[in-house]
């Protein structure tokens, strides 16, 4: 029951669980006290007194609400990561914005630990009518373990996404156009040596021309998108691609690795769930090109709303070996019992 809050993947997903918990505490008290005073079943009993047991504990409760706290910050953090308009070098801001909010609570009690605080009655140990067990909590200040749990826990998100300062996610930081000079001066040297080190790094993908081009085409990159300060990252990139796809061929490929280069598995896990979708029990015999050009429409196709069935329908009519019989005649009506004329050539035998 409770104990499979720990096996759930998704962070936003063991908020909701966690929430779910608090919210039905005392209903859940209830029926496992319920359950040891009408079931008949041994094993049953045990494991409702276990885990009775585990969730009347101050403990218990006390750093249910702390994970409220911590996990309200990790899934925002995660909604970000699962964006699709997120670049790599741009996860390093959420990071850190995180590890902030979370040292916050280490000095000062998150909303939901300090709801647990003012609801918890010491004097009769009652917290949502259901009586605790176990040492009282100590105030926040003078709770070590908790302030370590926390510390422990912002470090583990530094250390986590401590590859973000590695080679080659380190050297994209270059093309975050929001923080470049403004002097000309300045920008003319910004990012130079990480442009080098890029060429360097994937220097097999590269051709010899490439190497020698991108960072002649790095300076006239930046005077350009220096114009598009205000646009998102992405959107300006993917701008640059379009529209200056001749002025920009060697350093385009550049560009086109960090778009690339994506901060989660989210897509992927979301192409998954479609796939489950479409490639149901009773589609046993789907061939793997059908399977694959429906996933594209799905993925990548336009809405429902947007999609105009013309040139599909004329592609499906005029691409058929046998060709196909859109009009049909009319079936004959079959005559009824009472219609039928009696068949003259039936013969009975004996």
């Amino acid at each position: 029951m409770y104990s499979d809050i720990k096996s759930i993947r998704w962070v936003s997903s063991k908020e909701r669980a966690v929430k779910a918990v608090i919210r039905d505490y005392e209903a859940s008290v209830t029926h496992l006290e319920q359950v040891l005073e009408t079931s008949k079943k041994t094993d049953e009993k045990a494991q409702a007194k276990k885990i009775l047991s585990d969730i009347t504990q101050v403990k218990f409760v006390k750093y249910l609400h702390l994970m409220v706290d911590i996990l309200n910050h990790e899934t925002a953090v995660s909604c970000l990561f699962q964006a699709s308009d997120q670049l790599i070098y741009e996860v390093q801001e959420s990071v850190d914005a995180l590890y902030m909010k979370l040292h916050a609570m280490s000095l000062s009690p998150g909303e939901c630990l300090q709801t647990f605080y003012d609801m918890f009655d010491a004097d009769t140990r009652l917290y949502k009518g259901v009586k605790l067990n176990g040492p009282l909590p100590k105030s926040f200040d003078q709770d070590k373990e908790v302030i370590y749990f926390i510390k422990n826990i912002s470090q583990d998100v530094l250390n986590r996404f401590s590859n973000l300062s590695d080679a080659p996610i380190v050297y994209f930081k270059a093309f975050d156009h929001r923080i470049w000079p403004t002097s000309l001066q300045d920008l003319s040297v910004y990012g130079n040596e990480a442009i080098n080190s890029l060429c360097e790094y994937y220097k097999d993908l590269l051709t010899t021309e490439d190497q020698a081009k991108i960072p002649e085409e790095w300076q006239q990159f930046k005077v350009r998108m220096s114009a598009m300060k205000g646009m998102p990252s992405q959107a300006a990139l993917s701008q640059i691609l379009k529209l200056d796809e001749k002025l920009f061929v060697h350093i385009s490929k550049l560009v086109e690795l960090l778009l690339t280069i994506s901060p989660s598995t989210a897509a992927c896990e979301r192409s998954f769930s479609s796939m489950k979708l479409i490639k149901t029990p009773t589609r046993s015999k789907l061939s793997q090109d059908n399977l694959h050009h429906q996933m594209r429409i799905v993925l990548l196709g336009p809405s429902l709303q947007d999609f105009d069935a013309s040139d599909s329908v004329l592609h499906w009519l005029n691409n058929s070996k046998g060709g196909r019989h859109v009009v049909h005649k009319p079936r004959a009506a079959q005559p009824t019992s009472s219609d039928a004329e009696p068949q003259s050539d039936v013969h009975i035998l004996d």
